[in-house]
């Protein structure tokens, strides 16, 4: 146990952290220090206090907005260069900004291109310190020790203790400006992977626990955070669930089942990730019931309900995940999507190589599992929410 935390970042959670940013970057006095932001968040009041804060502790702060093509580009650049080094770097933004500082922290320390040495399992420095602070909600995978990286519509994951960061501050208040998109899209993906997590770890007690939690906040406070912009206890428990997954998947590795399933669609049919994934959700579960059927019990009795045949489980899951998919305005049928039924079994093959090659060639699932997911995510079977 000790050793899954070993790399742990520090986690402040809470209101008004303000006051814990500044007691933060005190340990940067008289240094340079490497602000990064995105263009969606950068005009916020935040960096201009924290460019305050840096005065007041005499620290010499360097500020880069990073464009949307170096956030996509991840690992493979052209990224900006720094002519210095810096002691650390503070990042607030949303979860590609994120993902961008883990890198950034990580190249200061390291000559050359950091993502070939790690394909070439070249030893590498650990990088400077790097404070993360989300502005949307987010699948928690800032405070992992995972990073990704985009090429042409391919995302690649990669994994490494040295991308964990130093500190992650969640605070509700810096994203009540999100969009209801961006909080409704975050939240499936964040869904998705705390739905993930909790059918595939095994004799993981605490994480299960976690995870659980993490599920019934989302399902609960979905629909009030998508429609209710002000609505802050809504947006805590969000933002909180983001948090519990960052521990998660701290501790564990990449599972890479709603990934697999996604992928191909990108590639396909150029949809955005968060579209596929809402699509998929409800489907995905079924690969779920095949491998785990104990387990949808205890989603269920975690949301304060009770019912005794597990395929109903399994059914009343389904059926209230789509269901909530549709009421937030999201497809949950992969024919309306640039998708046609011809495409299905080549989606099946690419899905289970990719699964496979994630996985080392170890699956309990075939490709024709993989297919019957597609081929009901197309007609859109799922049994209605009052089914019982």
């Amino acid at each position: 146990m000790r050793q899954q935390y070993a790399h742990l970042p520090k986690i402040c959670f809470g209101f008004g952290t303000l006051s814990f940013i500044e007691e933060t970057l005190q340990r940067f006095r008289g240094e340079h220090l490497l602000v990064i932001s995105d263009r969606q968040h950068h005009d916020t009041n935040l960096l201009e206090k924290i460019e305050r804060m840096a005065e007041n502790d005499e620290i010499q702060i360097h500020i880069h907005i990073a464009e949307s093509s170096e956030l996509e580009l991840g690992a493979s650049g052209p990224f900006f260069c720094f002519d210095r080094k810096f002691a650390g770097i503070v990042a607030f933004g949303g979860m590609k900004l994120l993902n961008y500082a883990k890198w950034k922290a990580l190249e200061q320390a390291n000559e050359g291109d950091v993502l070939e040495k790690l394909m070439r399992k070249e030893p590498l420095q650990k990088g400077i310190p790097l404070i993360s602070i989300p502005m949307t909600i987010t699948t928690g995978i800032e405070a992992s020790p995972h990073v990704f990286s985009i090429r042409k519509d391919e995302i690649t994951f990669v994994t490494h203790p040295f991308f964990t960061p130093s500190l992650v501050i969640y605070d509700p208040n810096l994203t009540i400006a999100s969009s209801p998109y961006e909080r409704s899209a975050l939240g499936l993906l964040n869904l998705a992977n705390s739905l993930e997590s909790y059918f595939l770890l095994q004799q993981e007690p605490f994480l299960e626990r976690l995870t659980l939690k993490a599920i019934k906040l989302i399902l609960t406070n979905m629909l009030r955070v998508t429609y209710k912009q002000r609505d802050l206890s809504a947006l805590e428990a969000l933002v909180k669930a983001s948090m519990l997954n960052g521990i998660v998947q701290h501790a564990s590795p990449l599972r890479h089942v709603f990934h697999s399933f996604v992928q191909p669609l990108l590639q396909h049919g150029r949809v955005p990730y968060e579209i596929a994934t809402s699509v998929m959700l409800p489907y995905v579960i079924e690969l779920f019931q095949k491998k785990h059927d104990g387990r949808g019990q205890n989603i269920v009795r975690e949301l304060g309900f009770r019912i005794n045949d597990d395929r109903q489980v399994y059914t009343y899951l389904k059926a209230r995940i789509a269901n909530m998919i549709r009421t937030i305005g999201f497809p949950n049928k992969l024919s309306a999507l640039p998708i046609r039924k011809a495409d299905l079994s080549s989606l099946a093959e690419k899905a289970y190589n990719l699964y496979l090659s994630a996985h080392e060639g170890k699956t309990a699932w075939t490709e024709k599992d993989f297919l019957k997911i597609y081929e009901n995510a197309y007609s859109g079977k799922i049994k209605s929410f009052y089914h019982f």
